[in-house]
């Protein structure tokens, strides 16, 4: 007893827990039991088996009553057996009624669950239709989307080759109209000059034609393919269909020799403002200018000219492309020949 006793002291010192959850599923188990046995004791008094029904309870208290009832019966122990009958039916009745409670409240609780599962449906058949029509909106931006890309694709590729057709066959056409028949050239004076492009007006028979070549504009000047810059007033030539003089090309590489002199004073005038050519005097460098323009012609001025461009602004004529042809031989060669030619 002692070691029990020691023991379950260790128990509920070490394993307050666990010892708290066994007494507590001990202490049920009792009540359980107890119960019914008490049960099994209050349909015995009636006379009856554990399992009858409310009527057989009440038909048999209302025979026992008759029997045991003081009023009817003298015996000495007939009191104490009416009171016995009395609490075992009122407990009975009592078992009885919380049988109908307990299986009222599942009734209610299974309505409950009924009526839960109903609302998850309901909610549920909710969000469906909420997700399906989000899809079907989704769906149709999605389509509008592609239906918008399409006709901007459409769009795209109209204008493509749209510019295509204009910047690429449209020259193409022109030098196929100008060369399919009789040519003949004039010349064509610069009317204005602006960003882009140039224009133009020479004259046939007395009869006056205009027309634009687009151009590039480098750092200060409007500078036609050839390097040069060019401003209104200047005289170029332009070859043009004797048939349709609308058809026509102006040839940079010939202008009038006022042009030329005012290109090479403009290439001097700059070179001898910069501080890299101060050890030539102005002899050398105008024959040097010259040499220059007799071996490259318009394209070698053009690097003289714009010996100190960058790269980005005229990537044709720039200060690479100077550095690079100072350093050959071909440059070398005529620089050491107006030296010779002009000592002082």
């Amino acid at each position: 007893m002692l070691k029990f006793r020691r023991e379950s002291t260790l128990s509920h010192r070490y394993f307050p827990k666990v010892y708290s959850f066994f007494h507590c599923v001990n202490i049920l188990v009792r009540n359980i039991v107890m119960k019914i046995k008490q049960v099994s004791r209050d349909y015995a008094i009636l006379g009856l088996d554990s399992g009858a029904t409310l009527a057989e309870v009440k038909k048999a208290y209302r025979r026992l009553v008759r029997t045991y009832h003081p009023d009817v019966n003298s015996a000495p122990d007939a009191k104490e057996k009416f009171l016995r009958i009395q609490n075992a039916y009122q407990r009975i009745l009592d078992e009885k009624a919380g049988n109908s409670r307990s299986e009222t409240l599942r009734t209610a609780n299974s309505a409950r669950e009924r009526f839960r599962e109903r609302q998850d449906q309901l909610r549920r058949a909710r969000i469906r239709r909420a997700r399906e029509f989000a899809k079907r909106v989704q769906e149709e931006r999605d389509r509008q989307y592609l239906d918008a890309v399409e006709r901007a694709s459409t769009y795209f590729a109209i204008l493509f080759v749209a510019a295509i057709t204009f910047f690429v066959f449209d020259p193409v056409y022109k030098k196929l109209k100008l060369t399919a028949g009789q040519t003949d050239v004039a010349w064509a004076k610069i009317t204005e000059a602006r960003t882009r492009n140039l224009s133009f007006k020479f004259y046939v028979d007395g009869d006056p034609h205009e027309s634009t070549v687009y151009v590039r504009k480098s750092f200060t000047e409007i500078v036609v393919p050839n390097g040069m810059p060019v401003e209104p007033g200047q005289f170029f030539q332009v070859k043009y269909n004797v048939d349709f003089p609308n058809y026509n090309k102006v040839n940079f590489d010939r202008y009038s020799a006022e042009v030329g002199e005012r290109y090479q004073q403009q290439v001097f005038a700059k070179l001898r403002q910069a501080p890299k050519f101060d050890i030539y005097s102005d002899n050398q460098l105008a024959c040097i200018i010259l040499e220059v323009y007799r071996a490259r012609g318009t394209d070698g001025l053009a690097l003289l000219y714009f010996f100190n461009e960058p790269v980005v602004e005229n990537p044709r004529h720039n200060r690479m492309r100077f550095a690079l042809y100072k350093k050959s031989t071909d440059f070398e060669s005529l620089k050491t020949s107006c030296l010779q030619k002009h000592p002082d």
